[in-house]
């Protein structure tokens, strides 16, 4: 597995790419920046790409687990195994950027 990571958390920027491998058809971005703990479903953190031949689909990685699929495209085992391998990463880091943003917020 690949991640990239840019930006900083503690200034609310932090962006982190999760591939399957270097190069990879399917990706999950997370973006603290779509973190909005005043609305929290406003924002979408947690993205699926997935590059077809049509072009790339996407959804929410939370869309995902309901429907099990990225915007109607089927998935490898390999995939959804990837994929639902990488669901208390992707929780635990959100959680933990509302919780940095609702602290930010009741200090001012």
């Amino acid at each position: 597995m690949a991640i990239f990571r840019t930006g900083n958390a503690e200034l609310g920027n932090e962006r982190i790419v999760l591939e399957r491998s270097y190069q990879s058809n399917l990706q999950v971005v997370l973006e603290q920046r779509q973190i909005f703990p005043k609305d929290p479903g406003l924002g979408t953190p947690a993205m699926v790409y997935l590059r077809t031949k049509d072009g790339i689909a996407s959804c929410t990685y939370w869309c995902y687990l309901g429907e099990g699929c990225v915007d109607c495209y089927e998935l490898t085992d390999a995939q959804i195994a990837w994929l639902d391998k990488q669901e208390d990463y992707i929780n635990n880091k959100t959680d933990s950027w509302y919780k940095l943003a609702e602290e930010k917020l009741a200090k001012h």
